[in-house]
């Protein structure tokens, strides 16, 4: 999503994952013939979507002659609003620079906070002051456009949303319950070209956090490519969580590549905490398929007319039952199918979310996964029986277990 074409960008992710290069695409001389580049400052600012997270950099790069390049650290994969506004370098222009004109000027953006004539920023806190990154809001005001009688304002800016995936693994569904993880690239250490950190696969259950239920490495190293998930038998919403381990014990040989003769995997399941991971959500629902088809099996093999009089009574009590369970469930089911549809169409099918200083990134989204898992531990509750009421039945509460 692009406004103003005369700015124009290309935005380029990393290998390892760790950053978001912003790339100057045309020299300023080829746009604007008029406005030279070393007369304008140029201003990123950068939040990520999912997290919240934002930060900007006001160092305005490049010149004439010279492409800039403004380079954003990733926190997490997700979706990133990158938003880049030009304004003119401070000038003895000989009339009144108007309220919350910015301008850059000796290395720093400047914003006015009282009207004046030619009052050169930083001689003066009170008329100028230097801009921050809590500044966007005043950026954009300015560069959009809003109510300036001033020859200078470029009305220049460009916006664009960047989705991070990181991608350096593939999960693919392979069975019921069942994933695999195929890595498809690892990082290398910077001083050790062909060192490779192994993957950690870490699987939790969205209802227990704290609980893991499994942690898997891929050695790199040696070889290993891919790592098969197993998820519980109990029907729920899991995580999948993708990130990179660390090594120890580390032997080198300059000489012998790949450079290391052994090194011991840390196994204690915790992720390399300068690296990027992804999150990648998995719903159990084998065991609601299951019931589902042999509740439809039964009934739809040997139907049973409700208003046969010669039917055998246990047998249409038993139909009646089914019909009822699949009824409970379809009206489950189909609310459940259109929660996740509904939920991977927002989020654009990543699942982005953790806790900053304790508290949740997206409360939201958190919100609408938990209702997802309510409904398939409601479902559950009904295909633990699958419509079978043998064993459970009394005279005073009919189903002890409805």
């Amino acid at each position: 999503m692009a406004h103003n074409q005369a700015l124009q960008f290309i935005v380029i992710e990393s290998n390892t994952c760790d950053s978001i290069t912003v790339h100057e695409q045309i020299l300023w001389d080829n746009i604007n013939p008029s406005t030279h580049r070393d007369e304008i400052g140029l201003a990123l600012f950068y939040r990520n979507i999912s997290s919240g997270i934002s930060g900007c950099d006001l160092s305005n790069p490049g010149n004439n002659t010279t492409n800039a390049e403004w380079v954003i650290p990733i926190e997490s994969a997700g979706q990133y609003e990158i938003f880049m506004f030009a304004v003119h370098r401070w000038i003895d222009m000989g009339s009144v620079w108007p309220l919350y004109s910015i301008v850059y000027h000796n290395g720093f953006f400047w914003i006015c906070m009282e009207p004046n004539i030619d009052r050169e920023p930083g001689t003066n806190i009170n008329i100028w002051r230097k801009a921050t990154c809590d500044d966007f809001i005043m950026f954009n005001n300015y560069c959009m456009g809003a109510s300036h009688n001033i020859k200078f304002l470029l009305n220049e800016f460009f916006s664009s949303i960047y989705n991070s995936e990181c991608v350096s693994a593939r999960v693919l569904n392979v069975g019921c319950n069942r994933y695999q993880v195929q890595d498809i690239a690892a990082p290398e250490i910077q001083e050790q070209p062909n060192f490779m950190l192994p993957t950690l696969v870490k699987v939790w259950n969205l209802a227990m956090t704290e609980e893991i239920i499994d942690c898997i490495y891929i050695d790199r190293m040696a070889g290993e490519t891919l790592a098969n998930v197993q998820l519980p038998d109990d029907d729920g919403v899991y995580v999948i969580e993708v990130g990179y381990g660390s090594y120890t014990n580390v032997i080198w040989d300059e000489n012998t590549p790949p450079n290391m003769i052994s090194y011991t995997i840390v196994r204690d399941c915790a992720f390399n905490a300068d690296l990027p991971t992804n999150q990648y959500v998995a719903y159990g629902i084998c065991n609601i398929e299951s019931c589902w088809k042999k509740l439809y099996d039964k009934m739809m093999c040997k139907p049973v007319d409700v208003c046969c009089d010669s039917c055998d009574p246990e047998v249409k009590e038993e139909m009646e039952n089914f019909r009822y369970t699949l009824n409970m469930m379809n009206a489950l089911w189909f609310n459940l199918m259109a929660y996740i549809e509904l939920e991977q169409g927002i989020y654009m099918h990543l699942y982005n979310l953790y806790t900053i200083n304790g508290v949740v990134s997206d409360p939201v989204r958190m919100s609408f996964l938990q209702h997802i898992a309510d409904i398939i531990e409601k479902i559950a509750e009904i295909t633990e029986r699958c419509g079978d009421c043998n064993g459970a039945f009394s005279n005073e509460t009919g189903c002890t277990e409805c």
